[in-house]
C-alpha cells in the first residue's frame, strides 16, 4: 500500500462561486488499491462503502471482476459469482451501500445491482422486447443506464417498486440514447451527438447542447448545496489555437448555463470531468487527475501529484463524494512494471485541515454529504 501524504493550501466554496482564501488547506493521501495478482484494476464509483470497479488476473487476462474496495488497507472483495465464472459482472458505479452495473447471464448481459456482498446481487433487466441491459449510475431510489432493443441502445431509468418500474426515455429521431447520469431527481446522458437531461419521461428531454459548436457528452449529475443542478462532462470544441481539443464542461440544469472548465494555465491540451458533488468536481487535464471547486476554470487542483510511488503515465479521477468530512476521490493511474503496462485502482482522500469542505457540510445524520447521493442507508432498490 503506497500512500503520499502532502498538505496544500485549497479554495473555500461560497453559494458556488470561488474565491480564494488562505484556509482551509488540505491534507491529501493517495492510496494503490491495486493487488499484486493482478494487471489491471480500476476504480469507478466510490460512496461509504468503498470504492468499486473492475478488475483483471495476471494469468487470466481475459476474466474480469466487478470489485469493491473497502477501507485504505483495499481489502478486496469480489462481486463475481466466483473467480473462474465464466458469467463476468462488471461496475459502473457507487452510492451510499449500492454498486452498480451489469451481471451476465447465459452470456447476456443484464442490469444489475449489489449491496456489498457477491449474493446480494439484484437483476434489474426488464424483460422481453429488452435484449441485454446495464446500469451506469444509482443515487437513492433511482438508477440509470441502457437497454437494448432491435440492435439499439435506448436510455433507461429504474425507479423503486416491487418489481422495481423501469421506464424507457428514447426519444426522438437519434439512431441510439444514454443514460450516463442521475442526481435522484432527472436523468442526464446522451441523444445522438447531443447532451440532454430528461425527467422521467422520453418527451421531457431537454437538449443541453450550447450554442457554441461542437460535440457534447455529459457523464456525471449531482445537486450542489442550494439545491441546484450541476453537470458534467466533455465538450469537443475549438481551443483559442483553432484545434480540436476535449475540454470539460459544466452547467447547471440549463444549456445556457454551459461553462468551459479546461483551466487557461494549460492551453493545447485535452481535459475532461467525470464527476461530481455539486460543487466540487473531478477529472483530468492533460492526462492528470485532478479537481476543480464551483464554476472556476482556474480552480483546478492536481491531485496526480499525490500518487507514491509516481505513475509512469496518466492518471484520471472518475467519481467523487464528500463524507464524514473528508473528499473522496476513485479513479485510476497507470504504470510500466517489468516491461508491462497495468492500470492500478486509486483512492484519493482529502482532508480540510479548517474543518469540512465549505459548501459540503456534514448532514446531522451522518450520512453521506454528496449530493450526487440522496439517500443514507440501504434504501428499496430499483
Amino acid at each position: 500500500m503506497s500512500m503520499a501524504r502532502l498538505t496544500l493550501i485549497a479554495a473555500t466554496l461560497f453559494g458556488g462561486a470561488m474565491r480564494a482564501c488562505a484556509q482551509p488547506s488540505y491534507t491529501w493521501q493517495a492510496y494503490d488499491m491495486h493487488s499484486a495478482v493482478g494487471w489491471r484494476s480500476e476504480g469507478l464509483g466510490i460512496s461509504r462503502d468503498g470504492a468499486a470497479g473492475d478488475f483483471r488476473w495476471k494469468d487470466k487476462p481475459e476474466f474480469s471482476g466487478a470489485s469493491l474496495w473497502m477501507g485504505s488497507e483495499a481489502m478486496w472483495l469480489l462481486l463475481n459469482e466466483s473467480e473462474d465464472s465464466i458469467y463476468l459482472p462488471g461496475i459502473h458505479g457507487a452510492d451510499a451501500d449500492k454498486q452498480c452495473g451489469y451481471d451476465t447471464v447465459d452470456g447476456l448481459t443484464y442490469a444489475a445491482l449489489w449491496f456489498g456482498t457477491r449474493d446480494s446481487v439484484v437483476h434489474l433487466h426488464p424483460g422481453d422486447p429488452y435484449y441485454t441491459s446495464e446500469v451506469r449510475d444509482v443515487s437513492g431510489d433511482m438508477a440509470v443506464g441502457n437497454v437494448s432493443i432491435r440492435g439499439k441502445d435506448h436510455a433507461a431509468v429504474w425507479t423503486a417498486g416491487d418489481p422495481p418500474v423501469m421506464v424507457d426515455l428514447h426519444y426522438g429521431s437519434a439512431n441510439s440514447s444514454y443514460a450516463r447520469a442521475t442526481d435522484g431527481r432527472w436523468q442526464g446522458g446522451n441523444s445522438g451527438l447531443n447532451a440532454v437531461i430528461w425527467k422521467g419521461t422520453p418527451e421531457s428531454m431537454v437538449l443541453m447542447n450550447p450554442t457554441e459548436p461542437g460535440l457534447y457528452v455529459l457523464v456525471g449529475m449531482a445537486l450542489n448545496p442550494d439545491g441546484v443542478g450541476t453537470q458534467v462532462g466533455t465538450g469537443i470544441i475549438r481551443d483559442q489555437f483553432d484545434n480540436i481539443r476535449d475540454h470539460a464542461v459544466l452547467w447547471h440544469d440549463t444549456p445556457e448555463s454551459w461553462i468551459d472548465m479546461h483551466p487557461p494555465s494549460s492551453p493545447g491540451t485535452n481535459s475532461h470531468m467525470w464527476g461530481t458533488t455539486g460543487g466540487v468536481h473531478c477529472g483530468e487535464v492533460a492526462g492528470r487527475a485532478g479537481i476543480w471547486f464551483g464554476d472556476d476554470p482556474d480552480s483546478f487542483l492536481d491531485i496526480h501529484q499525490f500518487i507514491d510511488p509516481p505513475p509512469t503515465g496518466a492518471s484520471r479521477a472518475v467519481d467523487i463524494d464528500v463524507y464524514d468530512g473528508k473528499v473522496h476521490i476513485a479513479g485510476r493511474a497507470t504504470y510500466e512494471i517489468d516491461g508491462q503496462v497495468q492500470t492500478h485502482a486509486i483512492v484519493w482522500i482529502g482532508t480540510p485541515d479548517g474543518g469540512r469542505p465549505r459548501g459540503e457540510e456534514q448532514p446531522e445524520n451522518g450520512a453521506s454529504s454528496s449530493r450526487k447521493k440522496t439517500a443514507a442507508g440501504k434504501t428499496n432498490h430499483p
